[in-house]
């Protein structure tokens, strides 16, 4: 990896937004607004309590870790070559991996 530290902070930031999703189910407020969490189910008024609230914060440090790994998967393909290799040279699961990255990383698509 590019980033060693980014990737640690990434996977650190993954394993909290897991831990905080089930926290929510130790103290009895997981989320109850259905599989897939749409409104009208997922509303204040349908769900009082913290139940969403812990699903939806978890959710955004899901995103958040996703998007700093995959920040580091799109640097590392593209700074970490073996020196003289072309662009077009790369295996395909490499490519797959990029692709798979920048598909992830919100700002790489800018």
């Amino acid at each position: 990896m590019a980033f060693p530290r980014l990737n640690a902070l990434s996977y650190w930031i993954y394993l909290a937004s897991g831990i905080f999703m089930y926290a929510g189910f130790v103290i009895g407020a997981g989320p109850n607004a259905g599989w897939f969490n749409y409104v009208p189910y997922a509303e204040s008024q349908y769900n009082p309590g913290l139940n969403i609230d812990f699903y939806s914060l978890g959710m955004i440090f899901l995103g958040i870790s996703t998007t700093v790994g995959s920040a580091n998967f799109v640097v590392t393909f593209l700074r970490t070559r073996a020196p003289g290799m072309s662009i077009n040279r790369i295996p395909i699961m490499t490519w797959g991996t990029l692709t798979a990255s920048v598909a992830n990383c919100w700002w790489c698509r800018a």
